[in-house]
């Protein structure tokens, strides 16, 4: 208890697994939320007005290669956000790991 007090052990691989679940399932709701706010704008009504026209006059391939392409991107994302949280990870069980050498040697 007093390590942790002292901050000398991490509690932090805990946190940033919490942290990776729930933003990775609350992309998509979010998401949504936002694109809800930023509805409210002008620019934004014009912008989703122009998709919606280049979005009609794909034909059904072209319509197929868009969904697939934001879905990779969507993917490569996810990806991404679980390197970002191994990384974070790893950074503190070095930390950890030096940290009970570290005591070892004394």
């Amino acid at each position: 208890m007093k390590d942790f007090l002292l901050f000398e052990s991490f509690i932090s691989q805990y946190v940033l697994i919490t942290i990776y679940y729930i933003g990775a399932f609350a992309l998509i709701p979010s998401l949504l939320l936002f694109r809800r706010f930023v509805g409210r704008f002008d620019t934004a009504r014009r912008l989703e007005r122009a998709f919606g026209a280049l979005w009609n006059s794909l034909d059904f391939t072209d319509r197929v290669k868009a969904v697939s392409m934001l879905f990779t991107l969507f993917l490569f994302m996810q990806i991404c956000w679980r390197i970002l949280f191994e990384i974070l990870i790893a950074y503190f069980d070095m930390h950890d790991y030096l940290q009970s050498i570290s005591k070892l040697q004394n």
